[in-house]
């Protein structure tokens, strides 16, 4: 009982340096309890921005992707467009040369026409310089009259010197009958 009425007995030095301990320990549990608190905080706060830096390198994968899709489907549209001027200039060069040797091989055939058979006179503007010269018949059709294309007009039977001349007009002139074929579709 003696040490119990010293341990209230607050003047005693015991007592007091107890008290000195006590505080001191109180107040190493509280800087203890504060750090703690801070890095229980910290951790969050790391926490989130970890996670708002993985939402934002997912969304810039996201958006680059989709922007190198687009700009993917844009080199391929270039790409078929490409191919298809190449085969558009292609056939148009295959025609071209169809044409011209069309017209090499038709340029020394002459076509004959019976009397009958002679056009109206038109008025036929002047062959282009890079056009062939036109194609003139000078004798009669050995198909017999009623051959060839009628004419409005019938040359009179009286004469007889009548001479059937027959003039072939390069394509795209203004006596040309018949349009140019239409371009073939390009491959699927």
């Amino acid at each position: 009982m003696e040490e119990a009425g010293r341990l209230r007995d607050s003047s005693s030095p015991a007592m007091k340096s107890l008290c000195r301990r006590l505080q001191q320990l109180e107040t190493k549990r509280g800087s203890i309890c504060a750090r703690r608190a801070y890095l229980r905080n910290k951790k969050d706060q790391c926490m989130d921005a970890n996670e708002q830096k993985h939402k934002q390198a997912q969304q810039s994968t996201e958006r680059f992707l989709h922007h190198h899709s687009v700009q993917l489907k844009r080199e391929q549209k270039k790409e078929e467009d490409k191919q298809r001027k190449e085969w558009v200039d292609q056939e148009r060069e295959r025609t071209l040369n169809r044409l011209k040797a069309f017209r090499e091989k038709r340029q020394g055939q002459l076509v004959l026409k019976a009397p009958r058979s002679q056009p109206a006179a038109r008025t036929v503007p002047p062959p282009e310089p890079s056009q062939p010269m036109s194609i003139i018949s000078l004798t009669p059709s050995p198909e017999g009259p009623g051959a060839g294309v009628p004419s409005k007009k019938k040359s009179p039977k009286k004469k007889k010197d009548n001479i059937p001349v027959q003039i072939f007009l390069p394509p795209g002139s203004a006596g040309a009958s018949s349009p140019p074929p239409p371009p073939l579709p390009p491959p699927a």
